[in-house]
């Protein structure tokens, strides 16, 4: 049997055992007991995980570390291939290729939508190569759409599924990619186009769109500047996973064959940045400033969000976009932080979470505070931020790094860094100091657990029990009934 029919038999094994796992699937499924809301919402999203985590493995040919599990299946499956190279490549690549689309099947089952999985297998009967027609040329495929008219496509067809700010950097690197190899038609697209747009990327200035000697310019006109601070690798890399993800949608519609972008530009692994805990002497500078105990703060963001981020370990947007309807003082008072207002979002699902506030919180009239202030009229807890860069934080970001740094405060080692960012460093660093629950302090932190099974199968944590177990115990070591004498301080029965 040739290399050709082999591949075809390769893809009838994969579909056969794809099709019999879904029956397993629905088997299982129905005589099980019927799945909570919840449930549904971990399974999907551990499905999503997959999913990305396998096309990252597809394009960054990763599929190739699970060849001994291919070749032992690939036994199982009658398949005989283990003595050829280039065929357990093929099967490890197609593989992959057909475990995607079981979870994609599986995650619409969950949300309840059976009727798309017969277009998915449809689709891959047909993409079972003809025999002697494995390959099209490309003198037989008709001319396709120009560039500019794809991405607007593109654009159009995905921007709800985006957060606004994927949609930005979709729109904006697919435009850089417009702007650079010009308007061609997508067939057009080679090796060679993808090395000139890289090798441009490497000579334009960084904060192209920000700084003001920058903005407005062309290409041509930034790369003759030579300036020495340029787009960094990590920022190239991102950029080509963004034209590659655009490659693959133009596969899919029959304008490209091959994703040019694909494992074009890697970056090396630069050395992560560490946002350091703040220590005790820190966190006086911070809390037991003059702009503190002399009340001289201009707004009331400014006095409540360190404090909250302290005591929290949210992010900084999380904060800044809370209201009046994420803070209950009913029972153990919480905040939950979500996305279901207005311009209102997470970074992760595991970033939707109830965080019970600490004492020293409510002892500085925090309920008062809330129930004084949103009353405006999108009843908003922080009203003086504006929603900027598709965040409430930015204002703070600036805000606070001007604070510390006129405090004082700075990071200890080149590469790490003191930003609010910092609150959830040293949150947790008290948490793990303290030796508090482990999968509590995951769940306040808004992270996911390590252990798979509890984390997309168990239910949250009540507010009673992440108070009793984490809030209440925590000890950062600062004396805030100092701050009761200032203007900020609204009177309220103490918490004890």
């Amino acid at each position: 049997m040739d290399f050709q029919e082999k591949h075809i038999e390769i893809h009838q094994k994969l579909i056969a055992k794809l099709k019999n796992e879904l029956l397993s699937w629905e088997i299982d499924h129905a005589v099980k007991p019927r799945k909570t809301t919840g449930d549904i919402s971990r399974l999907t999203d551990e499905c999503q995980n997959i999913i990305d985590n396998e096309k990252t493995n597809l394009r960054e040919g990763r599929y190739w570390e699970k060849k001994d599990d291919s070749i032992n299946l690939s036994k199982i499956l009658n398949l005989n291939i283990e003595d050829e190279e280039e065929l357990v490549k093929l099967f490890c690549h197609l593989r992959t290729k057909y475990n995607i689309k079981y979870f994609e099947i599986i995650k619409n089952r969950l949300m309840g939508d059976y009727d798309s999985e017969n277009t998915i297998l449809k689709e891959l009967d047909l993409n079972i190569p003809k025999q002697n027609v494995l390959i099209e040329t490309k003198c037989k495929i008709k001319k396709s759409k120009k560039l500019s008219a794809a991405i607007d496509d593109y654009l159009q067809l995905n921007e709800s599924n985006w957060k606004k700010t994927t949609s930005k950097d979709y729109y904006n690197y697919t435009n850089w990619f417009l702007e650079i190899v010009g308007d061609i038609h997508l067939e057009e697209i080679s090796h060679e186009v993808m090395n000139t747009f890289v090798d441009t990327l490497q000579k334009i200035p960084a904060h192209r769109n920000k700084k003001p000697e920058y903005r407005g310019k062309t290409i041509e006109a930034l790369i003759k500047m030579k300036c020495k601070e340029v787009i960094s690798p990590r920022t190239i890399q991102n950029i080509v996973e963004h034209i590659s993800s655009f490659f693959k949608w133009s596969i899919t519609r029959g304008y490209m064959e091959i994703n040019y972008a694909q494992g074009k530009f890697r970056s090396r692994k630069e050395s992560r940045t560490i946002f350091e805990p703040y220590t005790i002497e820190e966190l006086h500078k911070i809390f037991f400033s003059d702009y503190y105990l002399k009340s001289v703060f201009k707004n009331n963001y400014q006095y409540w969000l360190p404090i909250l981020g302290c005591y929290t370990g949210c992010r900084i947007n999380e904060l800044a976009q809370l209201q009046r309807k994420d803070v209950i003082f009913s029972g153990i008072p919480y905040i939950k932080i979500s996305s279901t207002g207005e311009n209102q979002s997470v970074k992760t699902q595991a970033g939707e979470r109830d965080i019970p506030l600490h004492k020293a919180v409510l002892n500085l009239g925090f309920e008062s505070y809330v129930n004084m202030v949103a009353k405006n009229q999108d009843n908003r807890i922080f009203p003086e931020l504006q929603f900027k860069n598709y965040s409430y934080g930015s204002t703070v970001t600036r805000w606070y790094a001007d604070y510390i740094k006129g405090l004082g405060i700075a990071p200890i080692k080149q590469n790490n860094k003191k930003t609010f960012h910092c609150w959830r460093s040293t949150f947790a660093m008290v948490c793990k100091e303290q030796d508090l629950p482990e999968r509590q302090i995951h769940e306040l932190i808004g992270h996911r657990d390590r252990d798979m099974s509890l984390d997309y199968y168990a239910p949250a944590y009540s507010v009673e029990k992440l108070y009793n177990d984490v809030i209440s115990k925590l000890n950062f070591r600062v004396d805030t009934t100092r701050l009761m004498h200032t203007r900020y301080f609204h009177q309220q029965k103490l918490v004890k």
